[in-house]
């Protein structure tokens, strides 16, 4: 599962936790089918290529979406109070 808070990009899994502050947003979640404990090995299989390649993706998407809200964000006009 891919969680995601202002650009931070954390992925758990049931073998290790992710500490997370403040809340966070689900971007997908994934079930991964290689059992444990992996051989070394498997990082050249097909099926570990394509999930690497979907979630490398996944990240990538998240990471300009957060670049484009911050120059967005950037660009407003700063309020001015009196």
């Amino acid at each position: 599962m891919i969680l995601s808070r202002r650009g931070s990009t954390y992925a758990p899994n049931c073998f290790s936790n992710a500490l997370v502050f403040g809340p966070v947003v689900i971007q997908s979640e994934r079930s991964v089918s290689m059992a444990h404990p992996r051989q070394y090995s498997i990082k050249t299989t097909p099926d570990f290529v394509t999930l690497k390649a979907d979630l490398t993706e996944d990240v990538r998407a998240e990471v300009l979406a957060t670049q484009a809200a911050q120059a967005a964000q950037a660009a407003r006009p700063a309020s001015i109070t009196v």
